[in-house]
């Protein structure tokens, strides 16, 4: 048998565990970009670098990392104190597990170096392919990135159903950030981005979702 530890939350009722449809609007936004191209042996995304500097914009404090800068510790320190943390990038499949992982520039970290990290944002995007994606294996217990930003602490977490062009996600992951900088909740926010893309070819919406742990008040 084996014996796995975890954190418990015990909630004097269950209206704590409520939270208003209006978020208090965020100030501070780490944004964290993924190497690409030849110097990290894989595919060129040119979109990264205007999607993080146009997100950039529409909060008041910045924090970016850099790719050539990207580590875990990196991701960990500039998540510390922000109210969203955004990632865009690469994921990939650990060799031994296929499971997904970020591709930073000192190498894949899996979801358990995530899950394992302190002080998360509260609200994490992840503009990458599969992040919400478990492992196919069902003897395993293996979190999605977006899971394991979750035991890290993010109380809310937009990742990916399935993979997405890199002109889909600056276009959907922008106008997500400008509903969120307004303090728009993220459920609805991420429902109105969706909404107003249901006309556009390709349906690159539908590949977005919503990981939660917590009940959002709609009255």
């Amino acid at each position: 048998m084996l014996i796995e530890r975890m954190q418990v939350a015990i909630a004097p009722n269950a209206m704590s565990l409520v939270a208003r449809a209006v978020a208090a609007r965020p100030a501070i936004v780490a944004t964290v970009g993924l190497p690409s191209g030849a110097a990290a042996n894989s595919a060129m995304l040119p979109e990264v670098d205007l999607e993080l500097t146009e997100i950039g914009r529409l909060y008041a404090t910045l924090r970016r990392v850099s790719p050539a800068n990207t580590s875990a510790r990196g991701v960990e320190e500039s998540a510390g104190g922000a109210d969203v943390l955004h990632i865009a990038g690469h994921t990939e499949g650990e060799a031994a597990t296929g499971d997904q992982a970020l591709a930073l520039a000192g190498g894949a970290v899996s979801w358990r170096t995530i899950a394992a990290m302190h002080d998360m944002a509260p609200v994490v995007v992840l503009s990458a392919c599969n992040t919400l994606r478990r492992s196919h294996d069902q003897d395993r217990r293996a979190l999605s990135l977006a899971g394991a930003f979750v035991a890290a602490g993010a109380r809310e977490v937009v990742g990916t159903l399935a993979p997405i062009g890199d002109a889909d996600a600056r276009a959907l992951f922008f106008a997500l950030h400008e509903q969120l900088a307004r303090g728009i909740a993220v459920p609805a926010a991420l429902r109105q981005v969706q909404l107003s893309q249901l006309q556009r070819p390709g349906g690159a919406w539908r590949r977005l979702e919503l990981l939660t742990t917590v009940i959002h008040r709609t009255d």
